[in-house]
């Protein structure tokens, strides 16, 4: 998250499109980990795009939205 932050960081934007957009692509990039995740165990479990939009909808929400949230409220 921190690599992303510096990233967004270095944009000459508002602070609050900055905040927008860390989060925004937190989330894209957890949800892609988690569908990557998905589908190398797809062989073995959750064969289905059920499986595909939970391994990608949790990480993207939990780890990205919500870890994201709180990386912001630590630095602020």
């Amino acid at each position: 998250m921190e690599y992303v932050w510096k990233l967004v960081e270095s944009e000459n934007i508002s602070e609050n499109k900055k905040i927008g957009l860390f989060l925004c692509i937190n989330i894209v990039l957890w949800a892609v980990v988690g569908y990557w995740v998905w589908a190398m165990l797809q062989f073995y479990i959750c064969n289905g795009i059920t499986g595909a939009l939970c391994f990608s909808g949790y990480a993207g929400f939990f780890i990205g939205f919500v870890g994201g949230v709180f990386f912001l409220w630590k630095k602020y």
